[in-house]
C-alpha cells in the first residue's frame, strides 16, 4: 500500500517529533501503535517514487534520495533512544503504565528480552547442580583432545561428546569448563555421571 504525499509528510513529521521526545524523555513515552508500520509504508512510497523518476527527472530523483535518507536516519536515531529504554525496561518488571505505552512489536521484543535475560539469571545463579553433582577431578582424570586425534585411551576412560554447557570445574592449577559438543576423554565414574543426567553421550570409536 503505497501513501499519499500529505500521508508520507505526516510520517515524516511524526518521525522527527517522536524523536525529540525520546532525547527529552527518559521514560518511554506512547507512539501510535502502527507507528513502525507507518515509517515502513512512508520509505516504500518514497522508493517506489525514486525508481519512477530516475529515468525521467532526475533532480526529483536526487530530492526524493535525500528524503530517503533522512528518514532512514532519522528512524535509527528514534530506534536506538527507544530500544535502549526497552532494555533497561527488561530488567525489572513493567507496570501497567509503561506497558501500556509500547506498541505490539515493542511488546514482543520486550517479553523476549525479559525472557533471555531471566534464563542467563538462572544459569549464573543456580548453583545446585554445581555444589552437589559435579565432583572435583584431577589434571590426571581430565584430558581434552580433538575428535580426529586417534590416541590410545586407557581402559578406565571413556570417549564422551558434553550435550550441555557445564559449570566450571574448579582445580587448583585452573578451572575446566565444558561446553557442548566438547569431545573429551573422562574417567569412567565421572563420565558416567555425566551420561546418567543426559549432559553427555558416549562417542562409539
Amino acid at each position: 500500500m503505497t501513501l499519499t504525499p500529505i500521508q508520507v509528510d505526516k510520517v515524516c513529521t511524526d518521525l522527527q517529533t517522536a524523536v525529540r521526545v525520546e532525547k527529552s524523555s527518559k521514560k518511554v513515552r506512547k507512539i501510535e501503535s502502527d507507528f513502525y508500520r507507518s515509517v515502513l509504508e512512508a520509505l516504500r512510497t518514497l522508493r517506489i517514487e525514486a525508481d519512477g523518476a530516475v529515468a525521467s527527472d532526475i533532480e526529483k530523483y536526487m530530492k526524493i534520495k535525500e528524503r530517503i535518507k533522512q528518514v532512514e536516519t532519522d528512524f535509527t536515531v528514534f530506534f536506538q533512544l527507544r530500544f535502549s529504554k526497552l532494555m533497561r525496561l527488561s530488567l525489572h518488571e513493567v507496570d501497567g503504565e509503561e506497558w501500556n505505552q509500547l506498541t505490539s512489536e515493542e511488546k514482543e521484543f520486550l517479553e523476549k528480552q525479559k525472557q533471555t535475560i531471566q534464563d542467563m539469571i538462572h544459569r549464573f545463579t543456580d548453583t545446585s547442580e554445581r555444589e552437589t553433582t559435579v565432583p572435583a577431578v584431577t589434571t590426571e582424570e581430565i584430558e581434552l583432545q580433538p575428535v580426529t586425534e586417534q590416541k590410545k585411551v586407557e581402559d578406565n576412560y571413556v570417549l564422551l561428546r558434553i550435550t550441555s554447557d557445564l559449570p566450571p570445574i574448579s582445580q587448583p592449577e585452573g578451572d575446566y569448563v565444558l561446553r557442548n559438543n566438547d569431545i573429551v576423554h573422562l574417567k569412567e565414574g565421572f563420565a558416567n555421571m555425566l551420561i546418567s543426567r543426559k549432559w553427555a553421550e558416549k562417542v562409539q570409536v
